[in-house]
């Protein structure tokens, strides 16, 4: 059972982003109005500290890897985990991967399209690590343990099932 099916993430919803701008939608609509009439610039219409709030609160992934805005010093959260990127230690040989792409309802008096194409493909055993320090996690959450749990179980439960991709 994945963890989200028993646990709701503690961060609130975009609900109170949408909530300001919809508060102000009929300034922005006649702001934009006016800009593409005149070609001005618009001034800024939605209030300040309520924006403010908004990019400052806490979320999960925020509390977790951290954030760093530099016009709001306060906004400024160090991050709790530390990845390093999935990466082999082998020789990769490649193997030839070779495709068509026809087009499978050709209309009538046309050609229609084909494609002919070889990719290389190569595999490898990945390796990667992550780091959670707890008691950053915990100092993010204002000292709330339980929630550092279930994050940190999510967070594992999650890691361990994501793998590398890619073409």
């Amino acid at each position: 059972m994945p963890p989200w099916s028993r646990w709701r993430s503690p961060c609130p919803t975009a609900a109170p982003r949408l909530r300001i701008c919809a508060d102000h939608r009929g300034e922005l609509e006649q702001a934009l109005d006016d800009q593409n009439t005149t070609g001005k610039q618009a001034p800024p219409l939605l209030p300040t500290k309520q924006v403010a709030a908004e990019l400052t609160r806490r979320t999960t992934t925020i509390n977790l890897f951290g954030r760093m805005l530099a016009e709001i010093p306060t906004g400024h959260v160090d991050g709790a985990v530390q990845m390093a990127p999935a990466f082999t230690v082998h020789e990769a040989r490649l193997q030839p991967d070779f495709f068509t792409a026809v087009e499978d309802w050709p209309r009538p008096n046309e050609a229609g399209s084909a494609h002919l194409e070889t990719v290389f493909l190569t595999a490898g055993v990945f390796y990667r690590f992550t780091t959670v320090n707890v008691t950053a996690l915990i100092a993010n959450l204002d000292g709330d343990t339980a929630a550092a749990a279930k994050l940190i179980d999510l967070f594992v439960w999650t890691f361990a099932r994501a793998m590398p991709r890619g073409k």
